[in-house]
C-alpha cells in the first residue's frame, strides 16, 4: 500500500468558536493552497474526514466488542474508533513509522498481504483515498478485502473521483505528470465520474451513502465541510458495502 503524501498547509488561521472539528473538538483550521480552512490545526482531519465521522456517529457502526480494520487510519478518526473497541481496533500501512504511536498502526502492504487476510474477521473495514495510490489490479485488493468481513459487516471508503473518465499508470513518470492525469504527485489512477459504473462499479453494487442525513447548512458551516459534497457522487462520498454488495462470486 502506498501510503498517500499530502500538501502542506500555506496559511494558519486563528481559532474561532464558530468552528468545531466534530472528530477531536478543535476549533482553529488551515488553508492548503486555494481551499480556505479545510485542515483541523489538531487532528489533521479534512472535509472527509469529518464527513465520514458524521456517518459514523450517526449509523453507528462502531461498536464495543466490534473488530475494525482501518487502513492508512486518520488519526482523529481513529483515535475515536479505538476509543470504542479497544483491541478490536486493528490499524494498517505501508509505512507505520509516519503514525502517532498511540494508534498501533502495523506494517501491511495491500498488494501482496490481503490474500492472506482470514475469512469474515472484521465487523467494519474503512478506508478513505487509499486505492488511488495501489500500483496493482485494485480488483483483488476489495475482492479479499470484502471476503474478510464478516456476514453483517460493512465496508466503507471514499475515493477521489475527478471528471471525465478512468486512468492509470503504473509506469515510471514524473510528478508532474501524475499530478496532471490522476490529481496528485503519488497517485497511479485516476477515478472518473463519467465511467465509475465500468471500474469499480464491476466490483460493487455500489451504495453511496446520502449525505443529507448527517449535513446541512448549520452543520456545513459549524464542521467546514461545504455543501456541494450533497451534489452527486464526488471525492467525499462515502460508499457503504455489505456483503451482498460484491458483484463478483
Amino acid at each position: 500500500m502506498n501510503t498517500r503524501t499530502t500538501a502542506e498547509p500555506v496559511k494558519h488561521e486563528t481559532a474561532d468558536p464558530h468552528y468545531e472539528c466534530n472528530v477531536c473538538g478543535g476549533s482553529e483550521f488551515l488553508d492548503i493552497k486555494s481551499r480556505p480552512k479545510v485542515r483541523c490545526a489538531s487532528c489533521n482531519s479534512l472535509e472527509r474526514s469529518r464527513l465520514l465521522q458524521l456517518v459514523l456517529n450517526k449509523e453507528g457502526f462502531i461498536k464495543e466488542g466490534h473488530k475494525v480494520l482501518h487502513i492508512a487510519p486518520e488519526a482523529g478518526v481513529g483515535r475515536n474508533i479505538r476509543a470504542i473497541v479497544g483491541e478490536g481496533y486493528d490499524a494498517i500501512d505501508l509505512r507505520p513509522s509516519i503514525y502517532p504511536e498511540d494508534l498501533m498502526v502495523r506494517r501491511f502492504d495491500l498488494i501482496t498481504d490481503t490474500e492472506k487476510l482470514l475469512n469474515e474477521t472484521y465487523d467494519v473495514i474503512i478506508h478513505s483515498h487509499v486505492m488511488e495510490h495501489i500500483p496493482c489490479d485494485i480488483t483483488s485488493v476489495l475482492w479479499h478485502l470484502h471476503r474478510s468481513l464478516k456476514p453483517n459487516g460493512v465496508h466503507i471508503f471514499c475515493l477521489p473521483i475527478l471528471p471525465g473518465r478512468y486512468e492509470c499508470d503504473f509506469n515510471e513518470i514524473t510528478n508532474d505528470d501524475r499530478t496532471k492525469r490522476f490529481g496528485q504527485f503519488d497517485h497511479v489512477r485516476k477515478f472518473g465520474a463519467d465511467d465509475l459504473d465500468r471500474n469499480i462499479g464491476k466490483v460493487f453494487r455500489l451504495n453511496p451513502y446520502d449525505a443529507s442525513k448527517v449535513l446541512n447548512e448549520a452543520t456545513s458551516i459549524r464542521y467546514k465541510i461545504p455543501l456541494h459534497v450533497l451534489k452527486g457522487i464526488n471525492s467525499n462520498t462515502v460508499f457503504i458495502q455489505d456483503k451482498r454488495s460484491l458483484l463478483l462470486q
